[in-house]
Parts: C-alpha cells; sequence; structure tokens
C-alpha cells in the first residue's frame, strides 16, 4: 500500500496491530505483578508509601506501575490506598483457586521489558542503562512509520507556518513532518539538517512524495557543528532527550533565528493525558534506560532560561507535547 499524501486519512487503519503493541505491554506489566505476588498482597488496601516500605520498591515507578494497573482495571484506588480489584483477585491472587496468573508468561531475559520493569521498581537494583540509538536507515524507516500511523496529522495541524519563508528541520530524520508541512502550506520550502548517514532517507521520502524541489538538504553534525543563521522557525522534533543535549541544541537555535523567530519542540511530558497508552509509553522509554521524561512546566522555563519570550504549549498529543517559544 502506497500512501502518496501524508495528511488523507489512511486506508487500512493500523489500529488493530497499535492496540497488540499495548496488549503485549500490559501483558508484561501483569506478569511482573503476579510474579512479585501484588494481587494477594493487595487483597488488604495499602498505600503508595506502605508498598514502596514493605516491597523495597522506588516510589517515582511504582507510583507509575499502579497507574496502569489502576487504568487497566487490576487495582483500584480509594482515599490515597491501592487494593486489587474483584478480577484481579479473582485470577491473579495466587491464593485463588482460580488463579491464571501462570498463564502470563514472561521473558525474563536481561534487557527485556519485563526484566526491566522490574529492576525500575526494586530499590537496590542496577536501573536499565541508556541504549545509545543508531540512527539507521531501518531504524528511521520505523520511526517514519510510527509517525504516519501516530499523531503525525494531529502534529501538523497544531502548527501555524502561514508568513514564515525560512524554515528548519533540525534533525528531521525521516523528514515526514517537513513533507507534511509542505503539503499542508504548497508555497513553502523547508531544509532538513541531519547526519549524512541519514540524509538518504530524507531524499528518498521527499522523492516518494514528489518533493524534492521543495525540500531541501544539509548534511552535518548539528551537536558539533554551527548551525547556519536566518531562520524563521526551527523544528526540533525528538531530538532534545537528556538535558545536556538541550543545553547544548538549544543555544545554538536560539542563535540561528531571525529577530521574532520561533522554534517548536516536540518531546515527551511526563504531565501528559492519564490514558493507559501514555503511562505504558512512559514505563516503555524508562525501562530501556532512555532518561527522564520532564514536565511541560519544566520545558517552558527551559525556553524561558535560554531567552525566548512567549512560550506556550501548542498541543498535548498522548505522551507528547509541543511546545513554542519565540526569539526576542
Amino acid at each position: 500500500m502506497e500512501e502518496k499524501m501524508l495528511l488523507a486519512p489512511l486506508a487500512v487503519s493500523p489500529q488493530p496491530i497499535i492496540e497488540l503493541e499495548y496488549q503485549q505491554m500490559l501483558h508484561q506489566v501483569l506478569g511482573v505483578a503476579a510474579r512479585a505476588d501484588l494481587f494477594t498482597y493487595l487483597a488488604e488496601p495499602r498505600t503508595l508509601a506502605e508498598i514502596c516500605a514493605e516491597k523495597t520498591w522506588r516510589e517515582s515507578f511504582t507510583a507509575l506501575f499502579l497507574q496502569i494497573l489502576e487504568l487497566s482495571g487490576f487495582v483500584v484506588v480509594s482515599n490515597g490506598a491501592y487494593e486489587d480489584s474483584t478480577m484481579a483477585r479473582a485470577y491473579l491472587c495466587s491464593e485463588s483457586y482460580l488463579c491464571l496468573w501462570e498463564c502470563l508468561q514472561l521473558d525474563f531475559e536481561p534487557g527485556g521489558f519485563a526484566r526491566n520493569i522490574a529492576a525500575l521498581l526494586e530499590n537496590g537494583k542496577t536501573m536499565p542503562q541508556r541504549v545509545l540509538l543508531h540512527w539507521e536507515p531501518s531504524r528511521l524507516r520505523r520511526l517514519g512509520a510510527y509517525a504516519i500511523t501516530g499523531n503525525l496529522r494531529e502534529t501538523i495541524a497544531a502548527i501555524d507556518l502561514r508568513g514564515d519563508e525560512r524554515i528548519l528541520d533540525l534533525g528531521g530524520g525521516h523528514a515526514l513532518y517537513s513533507l507534511a508541512l509542505l503539503e499542508k502550506y504548497p508555497q513553502l520550502a523547508i531544509t532538513v539538517q541531519d547526519l549524512p548517514a541519514v540524509i538518504p532517507l530524507a531524499k528518498k521520502n521527499a522523492a516518494r512524495f514528489s518533493a524534492l524541489d521543495r525540500l531541501h538538504f544539509i548534511e552535518s553534525d548539528f551537536i558539533e557543528e554551527e548551525l547556519a543563521a536566518g531562520y524563521d522557525r526551527i523544528l526540533c522534533f525528538n531530538i532534545l532527550s537528556g538535558r545536556e543535549r538541550s543545553a547544548i541544541i538549544l543555544p545554538k537555535v536560539y542563535r540561528a533565528l531571525k529577530p521574532g523567530g520561533r522554534v517548536i519542540l516536540k518531546t515527551r511530558l511526563e504531565d501528559c493525558e492519564d490514558t493507559l497508552e501514555g503511562a505504558l509509553d512512559k514505563l516503555r522509554w524508562f525501562s530501556f534506560g532512555r532518561g527522564n521524561v520532564e514536565s511541560s512546566a519544566y520545558w517552558l522555563g527551559l525556553l524561558s532560561d535560554m531567552g525566548f519570550s512567549k512560550t506556550s504549549v501548542l498541543a498535548r498529543l498522548g505522551s507528547s507535547g509541543l511546545l513554542e517559544g519565540r526569539k526576542i
């Protein structure tokens, strides 16, 4: 199936496959909870502090873990105390004659999702180490597919580029966000700047969507090198993971913008929507050692500290958000 328009509805919905992905993650969470005999333990209500003290679990990750169990209907919360639901008590409590928890076969191999969840929870266990991201074309193609089947359309709908002339998509990778913006703004041209190993995929996508004449490319390591100046808008989509990286990139972005120019960040937010999918996304992020997930207030404050004014949240998109700041 070849899609010719990025902003058009997909010809075939990917929702059944996306739901399977979240079901698989929930399966692993339930397995870790059952393996720790959490549902027998929560036959009596217990507070978060009591659970962490008695289980020797880390509080921040335990709160997220319990939120997932609550949102999925396996735990109930009343007056700050957690208790297993009727369903969990019947089928996941080790003392129940109907216990089915051994059906939740887990892969506890080192580096696996379930093993990493357990490491996040337990005090004294080594936290999962950050996975170094290798930006080879196969990974970028997957990220592009996730964007198209995810919130790409909502992202583009929240962005207003009217009046802008010079746009930089910094670390634009697969270039699909830029290509969708070109579809929305037919008279616009955009520059994608990324590593030399990445640009061939961006060019291939530009050819696929007949936009080679409107999408320009700069091959460079923007961590090591300075950016060209004079942009009206710079997009920083999913490239600011980690405080050290942000401290390197954002001052360069500020210098590269015209006075009155704007930066738009897309990043994961700690204060995302309280949905099961959002909570699972956060747990997956933590479980593979990918660093902190900051709040929208943190990002707005960081933009202000870097000299940007009129900072705002443009949109909340599941577990991510779009934020904007203007160069004074």
